[in-house]
């Protein structure tokens, strides 16, 4: 009984640390639930791949192949393939100190690319909290975080977490 407890135990912990979440500027994407998986990170940017929950309908969410999302303090760019001739992509040079960031997207069509360049004041309103679900041991392996905000515990770890805790003491 207390083996049966012990591996309950472990499994809550497990999952109370098997997502974390991070803010991410995306200027192009509107306030909703993503997904993401650690590319790569070191101490100047993280690369993420981003996509739409499974319950989440490709129309609903706009990332139905998903897109691959760089991220640091200094810049940011993307890259998303929508079908085998549209793309669109951005790449933007961030200045923290003064909320300022100067972004340059192109979209391809076919034959056809065209590039526009914008200037993003208060570029730190267009962060999202995204859910990362693999890739965890990259970010801490960086030394100097490399995301726009700070990793937290969701609450849905934390509420797994405290289940498998109060589960594992009923078995006692």
């Amino acid at each position: 009984m207390k083996r049966a407890s012990s591996l309950l135990l472990a499994a809550g912990l497990a999952a109370a640390q098997s997502t974390t979440v991070v803010d991410i500027l995306m200027p192009m994407a509107d306030p909703q639930t993503l997904l993401a998986s650690v590319i790569s990170a070191d101490a100047t940017a993280t690369s993420y791949f981003i996509s739409c929950p499974t319950v989440t309908s490709s129309e609903e969410c706009g990332f139905a192949d998903g897109l691959e999302v760089l991220n640091g303090p200094s810049t940011m760019n993307y890259a998303m393939t929508i079908s085998e001739t549209y793309t669109l992509s951005a790449d933007c040079q961030l200045q923290p100190t003064a909320n300022l960031g100067v972004c340059t997207a192109s979209m391809i069509s076919g034959a056809s690319t065209s590039t526009t360049v914008d200037t993003l004041s208060d570029y730190s309103s267009f962060f999202i909290p995204v859910t990362v679900t693999a890739g965890l041991e990259r970010l801490s392996a960086t030394t100097t975080p490399s995301t726009g905000g700070m990793p937290q515990i969701t609450q849905n770890a934390v509420l797994a977490g405290a289940a498998a805790l109060v589960g594992g003491a009923m078995l006692l």
